[in-house]
């Protein structure tokens, strides 16, 4: 029953917007609230109710050990021959029955944001463990939402704050979104968290801008263009103008980059070796990291 919790807690969403102004709650982690036996962050929810009704403890706290202002929050895989990893989401976190839990609600955000970053420290369990951070952008469409981008990132071991960033891959590239969705694990596998896993993170922010519009001409006066659609042995992209731009990311459906290439002519040739039948996207930086296009391709073998 235990095992099932947890995987269902990575896989399913509910889709409910909770009103909130147009800014990350308590991105800096200072504000807490006390519920029964422990403390939540104000504007966040986590899974410290199962992880105290299972008698293992709490597996997210407030910190004083931090990168700014006053408190951090503390993430743990907490148990003995079961762990129950750290689990914070910026919005609620439900049972929704036998063996199923959803996430849902967010907060408003209305940007075509780049990436979120923020400061992490972490210890990983056996020295095999790693955390997440991943970031949905919505947009409601009737009594749903669609998905408009996600960003996933896997951290590893941090003795000091760092910073991470996790960059968003666009799956809408004409619409904004209108809410977001921010999960936080102290373990990226949920139904293998290794005990004595430790995240602190502090100082959540959403940076830079993407651009709207399918093959996205940026401001500067860049036009990309992938073809043939779909692909089969290699893709091909035009670019109008190369003097600021440095690289070209491919992204699968799920948001795991597959393959990156610098950008050194107007004419880029990518085989498809590796790459399964699918649809991919593709992102395409300048020499100061911004996101300058965005598009999409399909290979079909």
């Amino acid at each position: 029953m235990k095992r099932i919790f947890l995987t269902a807690i990575a896989v399913t969403l509910l889709l409910t917007v909770k009103s909130f102004s147009q800014t990350i709650p308590n991105a800096g982690f200072e504000n807490w609230t006390q519920v029964t036996s422990y403390f939540e962050p104000n504007g966040w929810m986590t899974g410290n109710q199962g992880s105290t009704g299972l008698g293992l403890g709490a597996g997210v706290n407030e910190s004083t050990d931090f990168y700014a202002g006053a408190s951090a929050m503390e993430l743990k895989s907490v148990g003995s021959a079961f762990n129950f990893p750290g689990v914070a989401v910026s919005g609620t976190l439900a049972s929704a029955g036998l063996g199923a839990v959803t996430f849902g609600g967010g907060f408003t955000w209305a940007n075509r944001s780049q990436k979120l970053s923020g400061y992490y420290k972490y210890t990983a369990g056996n020295g095999v463990d790693s955390a997440l951070v991943k970031v949905i952008l919505f947009k409601r469409n009737g009594a749903s939402r669609d998905t408009i981008a996600v960003a996933t990132k896997g951290l590893g071991g941090a003795a000091t704050y760092i910073q991470f960033d996790a960059v968003f891959v666009y799956k809408d590239f004409s619409t904004n979104p209108d809410s977001a969705l921010i999960i936080i694990q102290s373990s990226k596998n949920l139904i293998a968290a290794q005990a004595g896993s430790i995240m602190l993170v502090d100082e959540l922010a959403f940076s830079g801008s993407v651009p709207a519009s399918v093959n996205a001409v940026s401001l500067s006066n860049v036009n990309i263009s992938a073809f043939p659609n779909p692909a089969n042995e290699s893709i091909n992209f035009s670019i109008s103008n190369i003097k600021n731009v440095k690289t070209l990311n491919i992204y699968d459906i799920l948001g795991k980059k597959v393959k990156s290439i610098e950008i050194t002519s107007a004419q880029l040739s990518v085989s498809t070796e590796g790459l399964n039948n699918s649809l991919y996207f593709y992102q395409v930086a300048d020499r100061n990291n911004n996101i300058i296009s965005t598009g999409k391709f399909s290979v079909k073998k």
